[in-house]
């Protein structure tokens, strides 16, 4: 509200979809096991819920009030948003961010005034809730290799993550070659050039697409040498406040995370319904969200009822049942 009245822009905002942690701010804490295991879902909405409705009222005021990006649901790609963002008609962005990330300085270029700062993790959260969040499952990526592959496609898989995890190979990976993309500091830890333009250069994210398979982050001999080179990685000349704060947020939040949780059956309906849901979800909440206030609770009501009747009760009794039956943690 106070960037409107100053005139200086609104929020970013993009299209809701595939990934469904928009809630996790209006919902009730302490989290009761049972409910969260039955809503809480990446892949499929939450649209039932009260969380949900929070923050379908919450979206609705902000858009009416012209407090975020008019034209949000247009912006369904990072590429989008970020493009509203650097050429400043958004005051925010959503990044993982890196040493070589282009963000700043490509801001910087059509708004040389811009300055930059994390957002507080309490913003967006309703007076009286905390700033909840979906905590990293304690186990790294799931990799699956085709039934029909040959033994031989199976054993060059092994492999190759085997090549991977050794210790000079995943350096190169994270780091690239000494003296072009790195060099060493008195930690002996690598520090990047991010000017670095040569036949090595790292992928936006520093390669993490590729060595993710293997590790979430680097390591080093100790927790503070892991740290700073981590911060090394995080942070583009100029920026080390972003940073700090953005470590200082991640620490104060860590109580409030949860784990998604994991069921020890299968559960068939997720699987049918999934993607129908989907596409359905971005059909109804966005016309819940554009229309005029006094329509809001109608078109919620007969909204919930037509993505219950899509496949969601059937999800919602399959979970029930496996919760029930204590086939989840």
């Amino acid at each position: 509200m106070k960037w409107k009245e100053a005139g200086i822009g609104v929020a970013g905002a993009g299209l809701t979809r595939n990934v469904f942690n928009y809630s996790y701010g209006f919902r009730d804490w302490p989290t009761d096991p049972k409910v969260h295991a039955l809503y809480a879902d990446l892949s499929v909405a939450d649209f039932t819920t009260s969380a949900t409705e929070g923050w379908l009222r919450n979206l609705s005021y902000q858009y009416r009030n012209g407090l975020i990006d008019k034209e949000f649901y247009l912006r369904d790609d990072d590429n989008k948003l970020k493009a509203e963002f650097v050429a400043g008609n958004t005051g925010t962005y959503g990044l993982y961010i890196t040493n070589n990330t282009d963000v700043f300085a490509a801001t910087l270029k059509n708004n040389p005034g811009a300055e930059f700062a994390v957002i507080p993790p309490g913003t967006g959260v309703p007076e009286g809730n905390v700033p909840q969040g979906r905590a990293d499952w304690t186990f790294g990526l799931i990799m699956g290799i085709n039934h029909a592959s040959t033994a031989e496609e199976r054993a060059a898989v092994w492999m190759y993550l085997e090549w991977m995890s050794q210790p000079e190979n995943l350096m190169f990976l994270q780091n690239g070659v000494e003296g072009e993309n790195y060099t060493l500091d008195s930690d002996g830890l690598p520090v990047k050039d991010p000017d670095f333009k040569g036949e090595s250069v790292l992928s936006q994210n520093n390669n993490k697409d590729y060595w993710a398979l293997i590790t979430e982050a680097p390591t080093f001999e100790t927790p503070e040498l892991t740290l700073k080179a981590n911060k090394n990685n995080w942070t583009p000349a100029g920026y080390e406040q972003i940073v700090e704060d953005m470590i200082k947020y991640r620490q104060e939040i860590k109580p409030y995370q949860i784990q998604d949780p994991l069921f020890t059956v299968v559960l068939e309906k997720v699987n049918e319904y999934k993607a129908d849901l989907n596409n359905l979800f971005q059909e109804l909440y966005l016309d819940i969200v554009l229309a005029p206030e006094d329509q809001f609770d109608a078109k919620y009501e007969a909204a919930k009822q037509k993505f219950l009747d899509a496949g969601y009760q059937e999800i919602l009794d399959e979970k029930q049942e496996a919760i029930d039956a204590g086939q989840f943690r």
